[in-house]
């Protein structure tokens, strides 16, 4: 991790804010936010209320968001 002090920095800190874009699209929408690789778990089922297609967006494609999606999608939910 010493090699990427860029990615050290406290959960709360402005580079996690969504943009202005992504902020609007998400207005009335909830946002599930977990320091896991995968997000597929009893905070985002709540979240996404029994709906069966669910919209993800994340910091790391190939990781974060890629995980959640295959999770989700085992589960039957359209991502």
């Amino acid at each position: 991790m010493d090699e990427w002090s860029e990615i050290q920095v406290p959960s709360d800190d402005p580079m996690y804010d969504l943009t202005p874009e992504t902020a609007e699209l998400a207005k009335g929408h909830p946002i599930v936010s977990l320091s896991t690789f995968d997000k597929w778990g009893p905070e985002l089922q709540t979240a996404i209320k029994g709906s069966q297609k669910i919209a993800l967006c994340g910091v790391a494609t190939d990781a974060c968001v890629l995980q959640t999606a295959l999770a989700a999608a085992d589960q039957g939910i359209a991502v």
